[in-house]
């Protein structure tokens, strides 16, 4: 319904520039145009970002990402900045580590929660995609087929949660594995996965106070 929404706004955009403005495309008719519909595109192209993690469709997701952030410089609207790439790893490696039907949002939140934690330590890399193929971290992106996966809808919702800030556990909880590394900030028990211990980081004093 969103997505409709949006589109409409669009469609009306479109009609209210006179017909012989002379516009080489769509941000040309916004410059143009007497009534801002920028918030109505913004929303409209991140929720083409969106359905395009959720099909796999990687240029599609890409464009989007283009024209939504171009709405975001041209109008300079108060809006959160988010990259396509980041959002389709991230879902994707929430659904390799986490995706099966049985596992909880909250347990798939928590995996990728870890990966944010990690882009914003000073220990680890800092940027999603480094932190993700960080040599011996991740053992599923060496696994063929990752690359090519289609994460499913949950975990595109949530990779899009804690890219916009979401989090359910402290900063400094930056381990996640079957067996402990460090103090236990949590434990996930599944009858079929095991234990997953969530751990934090032992150099605490470099992680602030929460």
């Amino acid at each position: 319904m969103k997505r409709l929404i949006a589109l409409i706004a669009v469609l009306l955009l479109l009609l209210s520039v006179p017909a012989c403005a002379e516009a080489s495309g769509i941000f040309d008719l916004l410059d143009k145009s007497s009534i801002s519909y920028e918030a109505d595109l913004e929303g409209y192209y991140l929720s083409e970002m969106i359905d395009a993690a959720k099909r796999g469709d990687v240029e599609a997701g890409r464009t989007a990402c283009r024209n939504r952030d171009e709405i975001i410089a041209r109008k300079n609207l108060d809006v959160q900045a988010l990259s396509f790439d980041d959002l389709y790893l991230l879902a994707r490696l929430i659904h390799a580590e986490a995706g099966s039907d049985w596992l909880t949002d909250e347990f798939r939140m928590c995996i990728g929660e870890v990966v944010m934690n990690r882009v914003a330590s000073p220990e680890f890399p800092n940027t999603l995609s480094e932190v993700v193929y960080q040599k011996g971290q991740y053992s599923c992106v060496t696994k063929p087929g990752f690359e090519s996966l289609v994460p499913g809808e949950n975990c595109v919702d949530i990779a899009l949660e804690l890219l916009r800030g979401e989090r359910i556990m402290a900063g400094s909880v930056v381990y996640c594995s079957s067996f402990i590394q460090g103090d236990v900030f949590s434990v996930y028990e599944d009858w079929r996965l095991g234990v997953t211990y969530f751990c934090v980081s032992p150099n605490i004093e470099l992680y602030p106070i929460e």
